[in-house]
């Protein structure tokens, strides 16, 4: 099955259940029914911007930041969400660490800030996508990584 056919199938199955956050929404949204097949679709399509340029602000063509990065991808799935990191860390449901699946969300206090001010999408197996300004591109990362841990502010779960 052709990744075009495997996204319209899950975009059919994610219809009944939608869920779109606009300001005052935000607060009250409640996470998505997400089916593993929803979950893969999030984690193929994250996988895709792999080497995209990082793009202060960018959110599409020309590069991502990395909220632009995460808003766009679950935007491909009709999930709509704040534009910058300290927005969607108050979107869905905090989890632990120990319980992260693929489409989680992960947020970040990078460089010396002690406030959130950056966020990835969790892929499975320990590792996330992210658009890193260090790097400049799209890359995928490690939680194990020492840089990581000491930085990882907490997680968010938008689907159920």
């Amino acid at each position: 099955m052709g990744y075009g056919m495997l996204r319209s199938l899950i975009l059919v199955c994610v219809l009944p259940w939608p869920w779109v956050v606009h300001g005052a929404m935000r607060d009250q949204a409640r996470p998505v029914s997400a089916p593993t097949a929803l979950r893969e679709a999030l984690r193929e399509q994250a996988l895709a911007y792999v080497g995209r340029p990082y793009v202060m602000g960018g959110s599409g063509r020309r590069g991502f930041d990395c909220s632009g990065l995460v808003q766009h991808v679950f935007a491909a799935f009709h999930i709509h969400l704040p534009r910058s990191s300290s927005e969607q860390w108050r979107v869905g449901q905090k989890i632990p660490r120990i319980a992260l699946e693929p489409g989680d969300l992960l947020f970040f206090a990078t460089g010396r800030s002690t406030r959130i001010n950056h966020v990835g999408i969790y892929i499975g197996r320990g590792r996330f996508v992210h658009a890193a300004s260090s790097s400049r591109s799209v890359q995928v990362a490690s939680l194990r990584e020492s840089y990581f841990q000491r930085r990882l502010m907490g997680a968010r779960r938008l689907l159920d």
